[in-house]
Protein backbone atom coordinates (compact mmCIF):
# COMPACT_ATOMS: atom_id res chain seq x y z
CA UNK A 1 0.00 0.00 0.00
CA UNK A 2 1.22 3.87 -1.00
CA UNK A 3 1.79 6.32 1.73
CA UNK A 4 -0.86 8.07 0.07
CA UNK A 5 -3.54 4.67 0.21
CA UNK A 6 -2.29 4.34 3.90
CA UNK A 7 -3.31 7.76 4.77
CA UNK A 8 -6.69 7.63 3.08
CA UNK A 9 -7.52 4.44 5.07
CA UNK A 10 -6.54 5.91 8.17
CA UNK A 11 -8.29 8.85 7.82
CA UNK A 12 -11.71 6.36 7.16
CA UNK A 13 -11.10 5.22 11.30
CA UNK A 14 -12.80 7.13 13.52
CA UNK A 15 -9.86 9.83 15.75
CA UNK A 16 -9.44 8.49 19.35
CA UNK A 17 -8.24 11.10 21.34
CA UNK A 18 -6.26 9.54 24.04
CA UNK A 19 -5.55 11.41 27.21
CA UNK A 20 -2.38 10.60 29.46
CA UNK A 21 -1.66 12.20 32.30
CA UNK A 22 1.97 12.44 34.40
CA UNK A 23 3.10 13.34 37.22
CA UNK A 24 6.52 12.87 38.07
CA UNK A 25 7.37 9.66 36.29
CA UNK A 26 10.43 9.89 34.35
CA UNK A 27 10.61 6.36 34.83
CA UNK A 28 7.83 4.83 33.08
CA UNK A 29 6.17 7.51 31.08
CA UNK A 30 8.96 6.95 28.03
CA UNK A 31 7.45 3.31 27.62
CA UNK A 32 4.00 4.32 28.47
CA UNK A 33 4.09 7.03 25.79
CA UNK A 34 5.87 4.76 22.95
CA UNK A 35 2.98 2.03 23.38
CA UNK A 36 0.47 4.43 22.66
CA UNK A 37 3.09 5.89 19.45
CA UNK A 38 3.22 2.37 18.02
CA UNK A 39 -0.67 0.84 18.25
CA UNK A 40 -1.84 -0.30 15.14
CA UNK A 41 -4.59 1.61 15.11
CA UNK A 42 -2.46 5.08 13.58
CA UNK A 43 -5.82 7.78 13.71
CA UNK A 44 -4.87 9.16 17.05
CA UNK A 45 -4.46 12.25 19.13
CA UNK A 46 -2.55 11.42 21.76
CA UNK A 47 -3.11 14.02 24.72
CA UNK A 48 0.09 14.25 27.02
CA UNK A 49 -0.38 16.21 29.69
CA UNK A 50 2.25 17.03 32.73
CA UNK A 51 0.86 18.18 35.60
CA UNK A 52 3.62 20.70 36.65
CA UNK A 53 6.32 17.71 37.25
CA UNK A 54 9.64 18.40 39.18
CA UNK A 55 11.20 15.77 37.70
CA UNK A 56 12.64 14.88 33.94
CA UNK A 57 9.01 13.71 32.61
CA UNK A 58 8.50 17.50 30.86
CA UNK A 59 11.55 16.86 28.75
CA UNK A 60 11.24 13.36 27.84
CA UNK A 61 7.26 13.87 26.91
CA UNK A 62 9.13 16.89 24.18
CA UNK A 63 11.06 15.07 23.11
CA UNK A 64 9.13 11.88 21.97
CA UNK A 65 6.71 15.51 21.00
CA UNK A 66 9.28 15.91 18.05
CA UNK A 67 9.42 12.52 17.05
CA UNK A 68 5.17 12.26 16.10
CA UNK A 69 3.20 14.87 15.02
CA UNK A 70 0.23 13.07 16.66
CA UNK A 71 1.12 14.27 19.81
CA UNK A 72 0.26 17.25 21.99
CA UNK A 73 2.12 18.50 25.00
CA UNK A 74 0.49 20.43 27.13
CA UNK A 75 2.06 21.58 30.45
CA UNK A 76 0.20 22.75 33.47
CA UNK A 77 1.54 25.93 34.90
CA UNK A 78 0.96 24.81 38.73
CA UNK A 79 -0.35 21.26 39.96
CA UNK A 80 -3.77 21.17 39.61
CA UNK A 81 -4.08 17.67 40.18
CA UNK A 82 -5.44 14.23 38.27
CA UNK A 83 -9.19 15.00 38.25
CA UNK A 84 -8.98 18.43 36.64
CA UNK A 85 -5.76 17.55 34.52
CA UNK A 86 -8.34 14.79 33.04
CA UNK A 87 -11.47 17.54 32.85
CA UNK A 88 -8.92 19.46 30.95
CA UNK A 89 -7.70 16.40 28.43
CA UNK A 90 -11.09 15.98 27.36
CA UNK A 91 -12.01 19.18 26.70
CA UNK A 92 -8.66 19.49 24.92
CA UNK A 93 -9.88 15.85 23.07
CA UNK A 94 -11.67 16.16 19.58
CA UNK A 95 -11.96 12.38 18.78
CA UNK A 96 -14.87 10.94 18.17
CA UNK A 97 -13.72 8.47 20.87
CA UNK A 98 -12.15 9.24 24.08
CA UNK A 99 -9.46 6.40 25.39
CA UNK A 100 -7.42 7.15 28.72
CA UNK A 101 -3.41 5.75 29.48
CA UNK A 102 -1.80 6.26 32.65
CA UNK A 103 2.13 7.14 32.51
CA UNK A 104 3.41 3.96 34.26
CA UNK A 105 1.37 1.26 32.19
CA UNK A 106 1.79 -0.46 28.93
CA UNK A 107 -0.43 -0.67 26.49
CA UNK A 108 -0.53 -3.88 23.81
CA UNK A 109 -0.07 -3.34 20.11
CA UNK A 110 -3.64 -4.15 19.14
CA UNK A 111 -5.32 -2.40 22.32
CA UNK A 112 -7.60 0.66 20.55
CA UNK A 113 -7.82 -1.09 17.10
CA UNK A 114 -9.66 -3.70 19.11
CA UNK A 115 -11.64 -1.86 21.74
CA UNK A 116 -12.68 0.38 18.29
CA UNK A 117 -13.63 -2.58 16.74
CA UNK A 118 -15.66 -3.77 19.38
CA UNK A 119 -17.38 -0.14 20.13
CA UNK A 120 -17.81 -0.38 16.04
CA UNK A 121 -19.72 -3.65 15.71
CA UNK A 122 -21.25 -3.41 19.48
CA UNK A 123 -23.17 0.20 19.04
CA UNK A 124 -25.39 0.07 22.34
CA UNK A 125 -22.64 -0.16 23.86
CA UNK A 126 -20.76 3.25 25.32
CA UNK A 127 -17.30 2.69 27.24
CA UNK A 128 -15.56 -0.71 27.07
CA UNK A 129 -12.41 -1.11 29.19
CA UNK A 130 -9.35 -4.66 29.34
CA UNK A 131 -8.87 -7.27 30.78
CA UNK A 132 -4.62 -6.88 32.01
CA UNK A 133 -1.45 -8.15 33.01
CA UNK A 134 -0.23 -7.11 36.42
CA UNK A 135 3.35 -5.94 36.33
CA UNK A 136 5.92 -5.01 38.59
CA UNK A 137 7.64 -1.36 39.08
CA UNK A 138 10.29 -3.17 37.50
CA UNK A 139 7.97 -4.55 34.44
CA UNK A 140 7.83 -8.58 35.94
CA UNK A 141 4.77 -9.92 35.06
CA UNK A 142 3.05 -10.94 38.68
CA UNK A 143 -0.27 -12.10 37.19
CA UNK A 144 -3.50 -11.27 35.26
CA UNK A 145 -6.76 -9.50 36.32
CA UNK A 146 -10.07 -11.20 36.09
CA UNK A 147 -13.22 -10.80 36.56
CA UNK A 148 -14.22 -14.56 36.06
CA UNK A 149 -16.68 -13.68 33.28
CA UNK A 150 -18.72 -10.80 34.09
CA UNK A 151 -18.29 -8.56 30.97
CA UNK A 152 -21.30 -7.50 29.84
CA UNK A 153 -22.76 -4.24 31.14
CA UNK A 154 -24.96 -5.83 33.32
CA UNK A 155 -22.59 -8.52 35.06
CA UNK A 156 -20.54 -5.37 35.86
CA UNK A 157 -23.16 -3.08 36.68
CA UNK A 158 -23.66 -6.21 39.29
CA UNK A 159 -19.61 -6.01 40.22
CA UNK A 160 -19.85 -2.65 40.68
CA UNK A 161 -21.25 -3.25 44.11
CA UNK A 162 -18.39 -4.57 45.30
CA UNK A 163 -15.19 -3.64 43.19
CA UNK A 164 -14.20 -1.25 40.24
CA UNK A 165 -14.50 -3.88 37.39
CA UNK A 166 -13.58 -1.27 34.64
CA UNK A 167 -9.31 -0.97 34.70
CA UNK A 168 -9.75 3.18 34.30
CA UNK A 169 -6.33 3.21 32.17
CA UNK A 170 -7.25 0.45 29.59
CA UNK A 171 -11.41 2.56 28.75
CA UNK A 172 -12.35 3.62 25.39
CA UNK A 173 -15.94 5.78 25.78
CA UNK A 174 -17.97 7.85 23.28
CA UNK A 175 -16.78 11.10 23.40
CA UNK A 176 -19.36 12.99 23.37
CA UNK A 177 -20.41 11.39 26.15
CA UNK A 178 -17.71 11.58 28.29
CA UNK A 179 -17.69 15.58 27.57
CA UNK A 180 -20.85 16.09 28.62
CA UNK A 181 -20.12 14.17 32.06
CA UNK A 182 -16.43 14.81 32.68
CA UNK A 183 -15.07 13.35 36.16
CA UNK A 184 -16.75 14.63 39.00
CA UNK A 185 -14.47 16.49 41.09
CA UNK A 186 -16.55 17.35 44.45
CA UNK A 187 -13.98 16.47 47.72
CA UNK A 188 -15.85 13.06 48.19
CA UNK A 189 -15.07 11.98 45.08
CA UNK A 190 -11.24 12.39 45.07
CA UNK A 191 -9.33 9.24 44.52
CA UNK A 192 -12.61 7.50 43.50
CA UNK A 193 -13.52 9.76 40.65
CA UNK A 194 -13.23 6.66 37.80
CA UNK A 195 -15.59 4.89 39.78
CA UNK A 196 -17.57 7.56 40.80
CA UNK A 197 -18.42 8.44 37.35
CA UNK A 198 -18.68 5.19 35.91
CA UNK A 199 -21.68 4.57 38.42
CA UNK A 200 -22.92 7.59 37.59
CA UNK A 201 -23.24 6.68 33.71
CA UNK A 202 -24.45 2.88 35.00
CA UNK A 203 -27.48 4.54 36.49
CA UNK A 204 -28.11 6.81 33.38
CA UNK A 205 -28.62 3.59 31.39
CA UNK A 206 -25.30 3.25 29.40
CA UNK A 207 -23.89 0.28 29.00
CA UNK A 208 -20.63 -0.57 29.81
CA UNK A 209 -18.80 -3.55 28.84
CA UNK A 210 -15.04 -5.43 29.10
CA UNK A 211 -13.68 -7.19 26.45
CA UNK A 212 -11.91 -10.30 28.02
CA UNK A 213 -8.47 -10.27 26.20
CA UNK A 214 -5.32 -8.48 28.50
CA UNK A 215 -4.21 -5.36 26.28
CA UNK A 216 -2.53 -4.10 28.51
CA UNK A 217 0.15 -4.13 31.21
CA UNK A 218 -0.54 -2.01 34.67
CA UNK A 219 1.94 -1.73 36.75
CA UNK A 220 1.28 -1.77 40.64
CA UNK A 221 3.17 0.79 42.35
CA UNK A 222 4.40 1.37 46.13
CA UNK A 223 4.39 4.67 45.31
CA UNK A 224 1.51 5.48 43.66
CA UNK A 225 -2.23 7.20 44.39
CA UNK A 226 -3.85 4.22 44.89
CA UNK A 227 -1.64 2.51 47.58
CA UNK A 228 -0.96 6.13 49.18
CA UNK A 229 -4.99 7.23 49.59
CA UNK A 230 -6.21 3.57 49.73
CA UNK A 231 -8.19 4.38 53.12
CA UNK A 232 -9.47 7.12 51.58
CA UNK A 233 -10.61 5.03 48.46
CA UNK A 234 -11.73 2.32 50.70
CA UNK A 235 -14.33 4.64 52.93
CA UNK A 236 -15.51 7.09 49.70
CA UNK A 237 -16.15 3.97 47.86
CA UNK A 238 -18.14 2.18 50.37
CA UNK A 239 -20.24 5.08 50.30
CA UNK A 240 -20.88 5.70 46.69
CA UNK A 241 -21.97 1.88 46.95
CA UNK A 242 -23.73 1.96 49.66
CA UNK A 243 -26.38 4.56 47.51
CA UNK A 244 -25.59 2.64 44.14
CA UNK A 245 -27.36 -0.29 46.13
CA UNK A 246 -30.23 1.80 47.38
CA UNK A 247 -30.92 3.21 44.02
CA UNK A 248 -30.79 -0.23 42.19
CA UNK A 249 -32.57 -2.27 44.22
CA UNK A 250 -34.39 -0.29 46.78
CA UNK A 251 -32.41 -1.34 49.71
CA UNK A 252 -30.77 -0.10 52.41
CA UNK A 253 -26.95 -1.43 52.14
CA UNK A 254 -25.86 -3.16 55.50
CA UNK A 255 -22.42 -0.94 55.87
CA UNK A 256 -20.61 -3.36 57.92
CA UNK A 257 -21.10 -6.62 55.64
CA UNK A 258 -20.93 -4.54 52.63
CA UNK A 259 -17.38 -3.34 53.96
CA UNK A 260 -16.14 -7.09 54.86
CA UNK A 261 -17.47 -8.32 50.70
CA UNK A 262 -15.42 -5.01 49.48
CA UNK A 263 -12.64 -6.68 51.51
CA UNK A 264 -12.52 -4.90 54.66
CA UNK A 265 -10.48 -7.48 56.62
CA UNK A 266 -10.69 -5.31 59.81
CA UNK A 267 -14.71 -5.38 59.98
CA UNK A 268 -14.11 -9.09 60.26
CA UNK A 269 -14.25 -9.58 64.27
CA UNK A 270 -15.95 -13.40 64.11
CA UNK A 271 -17.15 -16.21 62.24
CA UNK A 272 -20.68 -14.90 62.66
CA UNK A 273 -19.35 -12.05 60.84
CA UNK A 274 -18.35 -14.26 58.17
CA UNK A 275 -21.32 -15.80 57.81
CA UNK A 276 -23.61 -12.69 57.83
CA UNK A 277 -21.44 -11.25 54.86
CA UNK A 278 -21.59 -14.32 52.74
CA UNK A 279 -25.58 -14.52 52.96
CA UNK A 280 -25.47 -11.12 52.66
CA UNK A 281 -23.35 -11.20 48.93
CA UNK A 282 -26.01 -14.44 47.67
CA UNK A 283 -28.87 -11.77 48.79
CA UNK A 284 -27.99 -9.43 46.77
CA UNK A 285 -27.07 -11.12 43.59
CA UNK A 286 -30.59 -12.89 44.25
CA UNK A 287 -32.46 -9.91 44.48
CA UNK A 288 -30.41 -8.63 41.22
CA UNK A 289 -30.65 -11.27 38.73
CA UNK A 290 -34.57 -11.26 39.97
CA UNK A 291 -34.83 -7.76 38.96
CA UNK A 292 -32.59 -7.15 36.12
CA UNK A 293 -31.77 -10.48 34.35
CA UNK A 294 -33.01 -13.82 33.84
CA UNK A 295 -30.93 -15.40 31.22
CA UNK A 296 -29.12 -18.16 32.43
CA UNK A 297 -25.41 -17.52 31.21
CA UNK A 298 -25.65 -13.71 32.62
CA UNK A 299 -26.92 -15.10 36.11
CA UNK A 300 -24.32 -17.65 35.71
CA UNK A 301 -21.37 -15.20 35.56
CA UNK A 302 -22.40 -13.57 38.48
CA UNK A 303 -22.56 -16.51 40.78
CA UNK A 304 -19.22 -17.57 39.43
CA UNK A 305 -18.41 -13.99 40.25
CA UNK A 306 -20.14 -14.32 44.10
CA UNK A 307 -18.13 -17.65 44.73
CA UNK A 308 -14.66 -16.46 44.01
CA UNK A 309 -15.70 -13.56 46.05
CA UNK A 310 -16.41 -15.70 49.08
CA UNK A 311 -13.23 -17.36 48.88
CA UNK A 312 -11.47 -14.55 48.39
CA UNK A 313 -13.32 -12.85 51.58
CA UNK A 314 -12.40 -16.08 53.54
CA UNK A 315 -8.94 -16.27 52.26
CA UNK A 316 -8.90 -12.57 54.19
CA UNK A 317 -10.38 -13.53 57.09
CA UNK A 318 -7.24 -15.94 57.39
CA UNK A 319 -4.50 -13.65 56.61
CA UNK A 320 -5.34 -9.92 57.48
CA UNK A 321 -8.05 -10.34 60.10
CA UNK A 322 -8.87 -9.75 64.11
CA UNK A 323 -10.22 -13.35 64.25
CA UNK A 324 -8.41 -15.86 67.08
CA UNK A 325 -5.84 -18.55 65.70
CA UNK A 326 -8.54 -21.08 66.46
CA UNK A 327 -11.20 -19.72 64.17
CA UNK A 328 -8.51 -18.86 61.71
CA UNK A 329 -7.86 -22.47 61.72
CA UNK A 330 -11.65 -23.39 61.63
CA UNK A 331 -11.75 -21.34 58.52
CA UNK A 332 -8.64 -23.03 56.72
CA UNK A 333 -10.32 -26.83 57.32
CA UNK A 334 -14.03 -26.46 57.13
CA UNK A 335 -14.86 -23.01 55.48
CA UNK A 336 -12.31 -22.78 52.74
CA UNK A 337 -12.40 -26.94 51.76
CA UNK A 338 -16.66 -26.59 51.41
CA UNK A 339 -16.81 -23.24 49.42
CA UNK A 340 -13.70 -24.21 47.25
CA UNK A 341 -15.69 -27.86 46.02
CA UNK A 342 -18.87 -26.17 45.63
CA UNK A 343 -18.81 -25.34 41.89
CA UNK A 344 -15.55 -26.94 41.10
CA UNK A 345 -13.98 -26.52 37.90
CA UNK A 346 -10.19 -26.14 36.37
CA UNK A 347 -10.30 -22.02 36.23
CA UNK A 348 -10.72 -22.47 39.95
CA UNK A 349 -7.32 -24.06 40.65
CA UNK A 350 -6.12 -21.76 37.56
CA UNK A 351 -6.91 -18.45 39.88
CA UNK A 352 -6.03 -19.69 42.88
CA UNK A 353 -2.08 -20.63 41.17
CA UNK A 354 -2.32 -16.93 39.54
CA UNK A 355 -3.52 -15.48 43.25
CA UNK A 356 -0.43 -16.99 44.76
CA UNK A 357 2.27 -16.41 42.09
CA UNK A 358 1.17 -12.79 42.54
CA UNK A 359 1.59 -12.30 46.23
CA UNK A 360 5.17 -14.24 46.14
CA UNK A 361 6.07 -12.06 42.74
CA UNK A 362 5.21 -8.81 44.57
CA UNK A 363 7.30 -9.78 47.59
CA UNK A 364 10.35 -10.56 45.32
CA UNK A 365 9.75 -8.01 42.28
CA UNK A 366 8.89 -4.73 43.95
Amino acid sequence: MSNFEDLSANLMLPLVSVILPCYNTERHIAQALRSIMQQDYKNLEIIVLDDHSSDGSWEIIQNLAAQDSRIRAVRNERNLQLIQTLNKGIQLAQGQYIARMDADDISEPSRISTQIAYLKQHEEVDMVATCASYISEKGFVLGRLNFHGCYNALSAAFVSMFDCPFLHPSIVIKGDLLRASGYPDQPEMHHIEDYALWIQLIQAGHRLEIIPEKLMRYRISYRGVSQSNSKQQFSRGLAVATQYILDSLGLQAEVRLLSILRQGADKINSLDDLSAAINYLKELADRFIEKYNHQDKCARSIRTWCSERILRILWVSVTRSKLSKPEKLRVIFRWLPSYFFKGFHSERLKNIYFHFQFMAKRRIFK
